[in-house]
């Protein structure tokens, strides 16, 4: 009894061989629809995300049912296995890869065109997962909604999972049935848990990482084990079945809730819905052709729905979201995914011969290097400038992020006058790095050099943090910069979102939330933070310079859509700029309290107040065609020079050694 299932089992000699089952096929279709409804936005399909959650749970009963059939069939071989999963999973993803490079050079700018290669190469390495929750935590992260090859961050989960599993399952494939349940439960057990208390600090790395996900595989694959082990009565699993359905439609079709609800009511419908269809107690909304269809052609479709849905919102904006635009793309899709499906997936599935099979798998090793290729050399070369025109080039510079000349990465970095004194050290968040580029440009003029400390997304005060980060990375940046700055007595201009960290994300240095209930509460903590560090930092001759609370324009737009490729593509809409009143109203709190600040520490401490230099009457959101604006708070180069330009005479002053 090698397997240690149940007498009924041993005595017909095996486990059910791992045949077709219609029913996991209308499975698989359920949850590809309630992902692609989701994605283009289809009313009612709120929960439609966790179509994911579902696929998880069937890639864990598979998987566990096809390597414990052929454990006990004694033809299971490791190198087999790998070799079927990049037969499986490696055509239809690296078509994919290529016809969104296409794509891209067509369409993306060199920015996005980098971000896209380097999504792409993580995904072709099986980490995207990794590289999306590490970015979801960067203040700089893109829109989601523009990032074109964002869903093979599950195919990266499921490549992750095929490392450990195989090996879990052959070491664990000799103990009794039940041994074999309670470590398999176990194991799900322990990473639902770590993912209840990992998502405490962390929503988005319990739905990238892949040690949060292994209890949907093992769900999957208890809706295996159980039925071998217990072989319930069919009017038990026709129940079962029936709950499950119940479940994922919850799950699917909620309104709104929370997301790891939704995760866990799919996923263990999902796990019931295979395990009520062992026995044949099958339903006929998961049985019909239609449905086994959809299943069949399931992995395509999940792989093409997302590009044509990215490029279609970028290339049209708000028009791919009407009606028939929907019914357009859900009909290019299907199209996409049968010939995909058709002439892709099944060539390298068909063959039965050896030799052919082991040459098919080299060739899409080949192919995944040769692309990878490609990829890295589009990022060393910084998005493909040469598709575009000169003009085009001086348009993407200057609607760029105002950190340029340094990289938006870069938590440091010198710029100005590359072999001139060291005239400043610029410290704070991203609301500090996009005043780089203007300030380069007068550094430059006198001769000097700026240093760049910062750390993106974090307040850079001594006592405060900010809240919602999963590491210490707000800590450990905050600290680096400060101690940077204690090692000198060089001038600092100071910058921050002032406005941007609301009441409950400020924390002190035991990551404990701050009480504050008010906005003026906000403000004094923020003052008495920018006052211990004024404190802390001062030195004989030191100056500082605070630069007050950024303009924020009127309306919300996202820098994916700023920038000039070969082909047009829609643009942010345009909105009327805030009046020069509105924008001091706006700023007002802000600015009164670091001008306290400015008083008690008149000797050595001056303000510049953005609202000064980026408004006349007006404050414009564009000038000449170009945008001032990344975002409705971030500056462009535009908007960077802008600011250096109004505000020279300033600047000059405390770059040159003026106060």
């Amino acid at each position: 009894m090698p397997l240690g299932f149940s007498r009924k089992a041993q005595a017909e000699g095996n486990i059910h061989p791992a045949g077709f089952r219609r029913d996991v096929q209308g499975l698989r279709a359920l949850a590809v629809l309630s992902v692609v409804f989701f994605h283009l936005k289809v009313s009612g399909f709120g929960g439609g995300f966790t179509g994911v959650d579902i696929f998880f749970v069937i890639s864990g009963y598979l998987i566990t049912r096809n390597i414990l059939t052929d454990v006990h069939a004694g033809r299971f071989t490791f190198a087999n296995f790998y070799a079927r999963r990049i037969r499986r999973i490696f055509p239809a993803m690296l078509a994919t890869v290529a016809a969104t490079i296409v794509a891209a050079t067509l369409w993306l700018p060199p920015a996005p065109f980098v971000a896209m290669a380097q999504s792409a190469l993580s995904s072709l390495a099986f980490v995207s997962n990794v590289f999306f929750w590490w970015n979801s935590n960067q203040y700089f992260s893109s829109d989601a909604n523009f990032l074109s090859l964002l869903h093979l961050w599950s195919l990266s989960v499921e490549e992750q999972f095929y490392i450990f599993w195989p090996l879990l399952i052959v070491l664990l494939s000799r103990a009794r049935a039940s041994r074999l349940v309670f470590y398999i439960g176990a194991i799900g057990l322990a990473s639902f848990i770590s993912a209840y208390l990992f998502g405490r600090s962390d929503g988005s790395g319990i739905f990238y990482l892949m040690p949060f996900r292994v209890y949907q595989f093992a769900l999957g694959a208890l809706a295996f084990l159980v039925d071998r082990w217990l072989n319930a009565d069919i009017r038990v699993q026709r129940t079962a079945q029936a709950f499950g359905l119940i479940l994922c439609a919850v799950g699917v079709f909620a309104v709104t809730s929370h997301a790891r609800l939704l995760g866990v009511a799919s996923s263990l419908g999902g796990a019931l819905i295979i395990y009520g269809g062992n026995q044949g107690a099958t339903n006929p909304i998961l049985t019909n052709p239609v449905a086994s269809y959809i299943g069949r052609i399931s992995y395509s479709l999940y792989l093409v729905h997302w590009p044509v849905a990215v490029f279609a919102n970028y290339i049209f904006g708000e028009q791919a979201f009407g009606a028939i635009d929907i019914c357009v793309q859900l009909v290019a899709i299907f199209i996409l995914a049968a010939l995909m499906y058709q002439f892709v997936e099944r060539p390298f599935l068909s063959t039965h011969n050896a030799p052919k099979k082991a040459l098919r798998v080299r060739n899409l090793v080949a192919a995944s290097v040769g692309l990878a290729a490609v990829c890295a050399l589009a990022m060393a070369d910084g998005g493909l400038n040469w598709r575009l025109t000169a003009s085009q080039q001086r348009m993407n510079q200057l609607e760029a992020f105002g950190v340029a000349p340094c990289a938006r990465t870069e938590t440091s970095c010198v710029f100005g006058a590359s072999g001139g004194k060291l005239s400043a050290i610029l410290i704070g968040d991203s609301y500090a790095q996009h005043y780089v580029a203007g300030i380069h440009r007068i550094a430059e003029r006198l001769g000097v050099r700026v240093d760049e400390q910062i750390q993106q997304g974090c307040l850079v005060l001594s006592g405060l943090v900010r809240l919602g980060y999963p590491d210490r990375r707000c800590w450990i940046g905050r600290d680096r910069v400060l101690a940077t700055i204690r090692q000198n007595n060089a001038p600092v201009i100071i910058s921050e979102a002032w406005m941007g960290y609301m009441i409950g994300s400020i924390g002190d240095d035991s990551g404990r939330a701050i009480d504050i209930p008010s906005e003026q509460a906000r403000l004094d903590v923020l003052q008495h933070g920018l006052e211990r560090t004024i404190a802390e930092i001062e030195r004989p001759g030191r100056r500082i310079l605070i630069i007050g609370a950024q303009v924020v324009a009127p309306c919300d737009f996202t820098s994916a859509r700023l920038g000039t490729a070969p082909l047009p593509h829609e643009k942010p809409a345009p909105c009327s700029p805030r009046t020069a009143d509105d924008a001091r109203n706006a700023t007002a709190g802000v600015d009164k309290m670091l001008a306290k600040v400015q008083a008690k520490f008149s000797d050595t401490v001056s303000l510049a107040r953005p609202v000064d230099y980026m408004c006349d009457t007006a404050c414009p959101i564009m000038r000449d065609g170009v945008w001032l604006y990344e975002d409705a708070g971030h500056l462009t180069v535009a908007g960077s020079l802008r600011f250096s330009n109004q505000a020279n005479n300033v600047m000059s002053d405390f770059l040159s050694g003026k106060k």
